[in-house]
């Protein structure tokens, strides 16, 4: 006998998520509406949201409101939330010499968050316990456990893969060694996954929850740090290979027969717009005297200028650097330019350029000279603070261990 279909338990476990996704879309909701908005009778949504309001997991957010000069008949609906201290969750962001720990609430709230530095001795086993003793620490200090967290997402930077053993399986990365090593740890489940995409996901659930911005669909998250890393979000999802091909920006061109570069094209981002390339551009007027700002804000070290400083220093009064200053922004806008047709995007959101609102308002003033009105006004900075980017590893752990469970 072929026993294909759903179970009772699959289809409750459905429903439970289904049910969720809808209460969270909206913040708060009646079980009437929920039935409407799902097309399930509306017996179905009272037994599942009964079970879920008797384990907290859901909470009565009052009545619907009642508009002016309309004639109410019968009872007000009670609205539904989730229970944002229903459960918890831990995120993680490791990079090249630093990793952010954090604790929030199911609402993302965040209660308490470490910075730790990383030294080159660090190892896949050490950093592996230094993750767990942190992890425990914070649930301590907040009178939890680890029975209390849907459990600890963790983003890694690429940058970090080498050293924690992570391995590329055809086109998908495996993080199944540091897994192993943190579940030594640890006593809850994990989830790993690349940091990019993680915090790119973040910023469809933090802008939401932050500026009330629900218009994300379609966008490009571009970050900088040593090197270019995209993902591509559409319709609130990453596209699959922005996991494993982050760093392809990097070939992209942005100067036809400019620049060259050992396993780049010429005139690449690599070539042109790459922390060494940059340093390169400015090197042959570098100096306290001809370029006092811009050598004050890289402390003498012509290896850490990036676009920021430029624009800075040129906005205090380095016209020397005005020149190499515009071309350098005519190329960079050509990539932001390329990257909003060539994805058919939204919005470009920059993380880790540190990037102030006046570079990016200078930005779009380069953007609207070399570009246009229309691709200037879709640039925007990333709203996930540096010292708040566990916030991805948390937003990964509730998507992967309570949403996608059905809550429990």
């Amino acid at each position: 006998m072929n026993n294909c279909g759903i179970s009772k338990l699959d289809l409750k476990r459905r429903n439970r998520m289904q049910i969720l996704r809808v209460i969270k879309e909206n913040n708060s909701i009646s079980r009437a509406d929920i039935a409407r908005k799902l097309k399930i009778t509306r017996a179905a949504v009272t037994v599942i949201t009964t079970e879920m309001l008797e384990k907290n997991i859901l909470k009565e957010a009052g009545s619907e409101s009642i508009e002016s000069g309309y004639e109410h008949k019968g009872r007000r609906k009670v609205l539904l939330s989730i229970n944002p201290v229903y459960s918890f969750s831990i995120g993680v962001y490791i990079d090249k010499d630093v990793m952010y720990i954090g604790l929030t609430t199911l609402n993302f709230d965040v209660l308490d968050k470490r910075k730790i530095l990383i030294s080159e001795s660090d190892t896949l086993d050490t950093i592996s316990e230094i993750i767990g003793k942190t992890a425990k620490k914070l649930l301590q200090n907040n009178c939890l456990n680890e029975k209390n967290i849907v459990g600890i997402g963790i983003g890694v930077m690429p940058i970090q893969y080498e050293r924690l053993e992570v391995e590329k399986e055809e086109d998908e990365f495996c993080f199944a060694r540091f897994d192993k090593e943190i579940k030594k740890h640890l006593n809850c489940p994990i989830y790993i996954n690349n940091a990019i995409s993680l915090i790119a996901m973040s910023n469809i659930s933090y802008n939401k929850k932050t500026f009330n911005d629900d218009k994300l669909s379609d966008f490009v998250f571009l970050s900088n740090e040593d090197r270019y890393d995209f993902v591509i979000i559409k319709e609130n999802n990453i596209l699959s290979y922005s996991y494993t091909y982050t760093n392809i920006i990097n070939k992209m061109c942005v100067n036809p027969n400019g620049k060259s570069c050992t396993g780049y094209p010429n005139g690449s981002v690599q070539a042109e717009l790459s922390v060494k390339a940059l340093s390169e551009s400015v090197a042959p007027i570098y100096s306290e005297e001809s370029t006092p700002a811009l050598y004050l804000l890289t402390k003498g070290d012509i290896n850490t200028i990036t676009i920021s400083k430029l624009l800075t220093a040129l906005d205090e009064g380095d016209t020397k650097l005005k020149t190499i200053t515009e071309h350098i922004m005519e190329m960079f806008c050509m990539l932001l330019n390329n990257l909003i047709h060539g994805y058919v995007v939204e919005r470009i959101y920059l993380h880790h350029f540190d990037f102030t609102n006046r570079h990016i308002t200078v930005l779009k003033q380069y953007m609207k000279r070399f570009i246009g009105e229309i691709e200037a006004e879709k640039i925007y900075l990333s709203s996930i603070e540096e010292n708040h980017q566990f916030i991805g590893g948390c937003i990964y752990a509730v998507e992967k261990g309570f949403y996608q469970k059905g809550g429990f």
